[in-house]
């Protein structure tokens, strides 16, 4: 399969982190009736090179949820005339209007969690240990609360999706955000913390060797989920000339991970780039979600 792309500016709606369910929704819907109103003949959307056309576009029961791991599905057209029905398509938008590198491949993230993995387990100890049991947020920021145990900080702080849960966590991005701002965060304590206290000797072979096998499972698992992959960089709301976008096949089962590097350079997340047998390349990104350092901590693969 060819892969094609395309172009356009953002759409007028608001699209900050607030809107995003919606806006997915509503960019999903934008590109199944472009679909469809073109269907009969070969489109931007629609061509997928080689003589292979998208009659159709549609969501199937559940797709899109938290459990259906794809957002729309769609019938192919093959030259000979055979057809390949209920094609499970994940949809990759940005709203930055330039071109898509297709020798990246997939440039997107495909799955993000939080793991029990001990690399991540290691990180956030050395966090607590250094920030929180220490007492030196609590010096900083006056915190009242009493300092949790690792165990339920990590619990109900650290990995938990969405805010703090301890009185602890909750004082500390009260107390925070009322010095730094609305919607500031623990970046200063981060810096210090990855200059000076997360570093690579702090990663074992061991936590590489677990991060290979839990990278291999889980990416095979996600990418074998979807057979078409579209990306969108700019406005599907607009004309043809207001967005780029690039069809990518399925990804091919992956056989074993051969070597992963660490990354530390941007002082800001871990990253791992974790060379696959056969040449793919995947990024892990171990970070936080809701504020460096309050909680939602978690690892994302693109």
């Amino acid at each position: 399969m060819n892969l094609t792309s395309s172009s356009l500016p953002s759409p007028q709606k608001p699209r900050g982190r607030t809107q995003t369910k919606t806006n997915e929704d509503a960019d999903i819907e934008q590109i199944i009736r472009r679909i469809n109103e073109h269907a009969d003949v070969p489109t931007k959307l629609t061509d997928l090179g080689d003589g292979k056309r998208i009659t159709k576009a549609y969501r199937s029961a559940g797709s899109g949820n938290r459990k259906i791991h794809y957002d729309f599905c769609v019938d192919l057209l093959h030259p000979d005339g055979r057809v390949q029905n209920n094609l499970r398509v994940e949809h990759k938008g940005s709203n930055d209007k330039k071109p898509i590198d297709p020798t990246r491949r997939l440039g997107v993230q495909f799955h993000n969690g939080s793991p029990k993995l001990a690399v991540i387990t290691r990180y956030l100890t050395a966090w607590y240990n250094y920030w929180i049991a220490s007492g030196r947020l609590t010096d900083k920021y006056g915190i009242q609360s009493p300092v949790p145990a690792l165990e339920e900080w990590l619990k109900r702080d650290a990995m938990v999706q969405g805010d703090p849960k301890t009185p602890y966590g909750k004082e500390l991005k009260r107390l925070a955000r009322e010095r730094h701002g609305p919607t500031s965060s623990l970046t200063e304590e981060r810096d210090i913390f990855m200059e000076t206290v997360f570093t690579q000797d702090s990663i074992t072979a061991e936590d590489l060797d677990e991060l290979k096998q839990h990278v291999l499972e889980t990416a095979n698992h996600c990418l074998q989920e979807k057979d078409l992959w579209l990306q969108i960089a700019g406005n599907i709301h607009g004309t043809e000339d207001d967005y780029y976008h690039l069809w990518t096949p399925k990804m091919p089962t992956i056989e074993a991970i051969d070597r992963v590097e660490i990354k530390l350079e941007s002082k800001k997340n871990v990253e791992f780039i974790l060379e696959c047998r056969g040449g793919m390349k995947i990024v892990g990104i171990m970070r936080w979600g809701k504020g460096q350092g309050f909680s939602n901590f978690r690892f994302d693969l693109k």
